[in-house]
């Protein structure tokens, strides 16, 4: 049977990481060896660390950050397959029983992925947070689905020793988002087999976040996964053949249509990561590759996604210029026209959002978005035929 090797890298996590290293010894295929690094702690991580003796091998280092500690830990495990463990969070028993069951199963699989679940603490109970994202379909263009957004993590994957071998170490540039990087690079290249049934639960928690050289509170989780997020979405998106970027159900159908496939999933990328001048230019691309076909099915629903992300949008919607060649492409070809009440199905409940949370400004920005993508007739259409529906499921 295969081993597996848990790592466990580690930063001031003295009151929660003990729940972790607990879970991992309660698997039901056990785990063969647990490596945690203690990266530098100083809030007495490695005192609590002391009652693990014997039971996980413990490597502390000077504080160089989670991709240094992951890359340490690599180094120093042994076992077929790797499964990194964040150090707030809590493996279900039979988690590493199916992940690696998963692999077993199948040789030509670099990596296995489960589900997860949310949760916090309220007083001594664990309660379970409703899920914000899983992509409805991901396993036919699994590498695409996670350009869009992350949604495997690494708790809740378990990848061969071989595939770490051939993608190279984590990015000790990254000081964050360095697991994404890590997962993108993989996906790119191997295999994936799905597991479907929740692996892992991952903690909601107010505590600090981030390497210490740059330390954050929750609150802006979101701001600094952006920022790490484009810096590895600027260097990875150039570099993406068109056949990369083109979806499974274009790949048959001839090349100008291929390209326009590949150049509105790449807007879909950019545009879902804030990267809305790299976005535009890919629609403006795709507009060229073939302007007198209207969007098929497939592309369609490659448009709806791509101002999905409220937190991303409001970048573009409050862009004049951006939204200027937006407006232009989507009424100056058959192709644009087609694809402009899918680009904007999104706003409407994000109007919405904004202006319920008391964001009249967003709602605003978004609200003109909406009319110069669609036209003021079909705003003023869709929003009452929303309103409509919504009243009529009450």
């Amino acid at each position: 049977m295969a081993a597996v090797s848990a790592i466990v890298p580690t930063f001031n996590r003295a009151d929660l990481i003990g729940d972790c290293l607990d879970s991992l010894l309660r698997q039901t295929r056990p785990v063969a060896e647990i490596v945690v690094v203690n990266d530098g702690s100083t809030d007495g991580t490695l005192q609590a660390l002391g009652a693990y003796a014997g039971r996980v091998r413990i490597v502390t280092q000077a504080n160089a950050g989670k991709a240094a500690a992951l890359n340490r830990a690599l180094a120093e495990c042994r076992g077929d397959y790797i499964w990194i463990c964040d150090d707030d969070d809590i493996a279900e028993p039979d988690a590493s029983a199916g992940l690696a069951g998963a692999l077993d199963a199948d040789p030509t699989a670099g990596f296995a992925y489960g589900r997860f679940r949310r949760f916090r603490m309220v007083g001594e109970t664990r309660e379970i947070l409703p899920m914000s994202y899983w992509p409805v379909e991901h396993e036919a263009d699994l590498f695409l689905a996670l350009a869009e957004r992350c949604f495997i993590f690494q708790f809740s994957s378990m990848v061969r020793r071989a595939a770490y071998d051939t993608t190279g170490s984590f990015d000790e540039g990254l000081l964050r988002s360095q697991d994404y990087d890590m997962c993108l690079r993989i996906a790119r290249r191997h295999k994936g087999a799905f597991l479907d049934r929740a692996v892992f639960l991952q903690r909601q928690h107010p505590g600090s976040r981030g390497a210490s050289g740059d330390r954050f509170s929750a609150d802006l989780s979101e701001r600094k996964w952006v920022h790490y997020d484009q810096i590895i979405f600027k260097r990875l998106l150039p570099s993406l053949s068109q056949e990369e970027l083109t979806p499974s159900f274009a790949r048959t159908w001839r090349l100008e249509l291929r390209q326009r496939a590949a150049a509105l999933q790449y807007a879909c990328i950019a545009g879902r990561h804030a990267l809305w001048s790299e976005a535009v230019a890919a629609l403006e691309r795709g507009c060229k590759a073939a302007p007198a076909v209207e969007a098929l099915p497939g592309e369609l629903g490659v448009a709806g996604r791509i101002m999905a992300e409220q937190g991303m949008v409001q970048l573009l919607a409050a862009d004049r210029v951006l939204c200027a060649r937006l407006q232009a492409l989507v009424r100056q070809t058959a192709f644009g026209r087609s694809i402009a009440h899918a680009l904007a199905g999104p706003l409407f409940w994000q109007v919405r959002s904004c202006a319920a949370g008391g964001r009249t400004g967003e709602a605003w920005h978004r609200l003109r978005l909406l009319v110069a993508t669609t036209g003021l007739p079909y705003a003023i259409a869709g929003g009452a035929a929303r309103l409509m529906r919504r009243s009529a499921g009450r």
